[in-house]
C-alpha cells in the first residue's frame, strides 16, 4: 500500500483536533513513519456473529497473548523508572542498548 507520508500525517493530525497538544506531538513530531494499519479483525468477528460478547472474546483471545511480552517490557521500565535508584538503573537501562 503506497501513501505520502506528509497527507498521511496531516490527516491523522486532522483526526486529532481538539486533542492535547502532547498527544498531537507524538505524530506531528515522530521521526518514524506512520504505518498505515487496517482494524478489520474485530469488526470481522463481529461480522460472523450477533453475540458482541462473544465477538469480543474471541477477539481479545488472540490480543491478549499477542500484548503480554509489551506489557511486561511495559512494566520493567516502570520498575526502572521508579526504582529507589533511579536514575542510575534508567541510565543502565540505555546503556545496555549501546551498539560500540
Amino acid at each position: 500500500m503506497l501513501f505520502d507520508a506528509a497527507s498521511a500525517r496531516h490527516a491523522v493530525l486532522s483526526l486529532l483536533e481538539g486533542w492535547s497538544e502532547p498527544i498531537r506531538g507524538l505524530v506531528r513530531d515522530s521521526d518514524c513513519p506512520l504505518v498505515p494499519r487496517r482494524i478489520s479483525v474485530l469488526a470481522a468477528c463481529l461480522a460472523t456473529t450477533a453475540d458482541t460478547e462473544a465477538a469480543l472474546a474471541d477477539y481479545e483471545a488472540e490480543l491478549f497473548p499477542r500484548s503480554a511480552e509489551a506489557a511486561a517490557e511495559s512494566a520493567r521500565n516502570l520498575d526502572v523508572i521508579f526504582s529507589d535508584r533511579s536514575p542510575q538503573t534508567l541510565v543502565e537501562l540505555f546503556e545496555s542498548f549501546r551498539h560500540d
